[in-house]
């Protein structure tokens, strides 16, 4: 079996069975029952969500003097797809957003050493780390974002266009 699993692998139910680590052939029938339900429900909303289209554009119209965004993205044939965006705010606070429909899932450090993960604006994460001053030392891990190819979300950067 192996270990890598593509973005189109996760669009069958085999593929995402894989992802999870299960072996159909040993698992009781009322579990794969619930990953099935899980998997189409998933799916039914995967469906049913419109690409996001056209939503970066870097031009900093109003930015703050000291404010800078970072466009990750993509390309996929003529489209680039936005992945992810970082932003340094004015204050030096600093986020790593991933664009969705819903939920507003970013992680955020901020100036004081505090750091988040959150989504519904909920934290998932708290935690405390050193303060993003001149003292900084050395680099803090922002955080891992499984399972969101880009083309899943449909966000067009529209880096250099008008």
């Amino acid at each position: 079996m192996s270990d890598f699993t593509s973005e189109d692998d996760l669009n069958t139910f085999d593929g995402y069975l894989r992802y999870q680590g299960i072996d159909p052939k040993t698992t009781k029938p009322d579990v794969l029952t619930q990953f099935r339900e899980a998997f189409d429900e998933a799916m039914a909303k995967r469906l049913a969500t419109p690409p996001m289209g056209a939503i970066f554009k870097p031009k900093n119209a109003g930015a703050k003097q000291g404010e800078f965004k970072i466009a990750v993205a993509v390309r996929n044939g003529a489209e680039l797809l936005l992945t992810m965006t970082i932003r340094r705010d004015h204050k030096g606070d600093v986020y790593v957003i991933y664009p969705r429909q819903e939920g507003n899932p970013h992680a955020s450090y901020h100036r004081d050493g505090t750091f988040h993960h959150k989504s519904d604006n909920q934290a998932m994460m708290s935690q405390k780390r050193q303060p993003l001053i001149d003292a900084f030392k050395g680099c803090e891990h922002m955080g891992m974002f499984a399972g969101h190819g880009p083309e899943t979300i449909g966000a067009i950067c529209l880096l250099g266009r008008d």
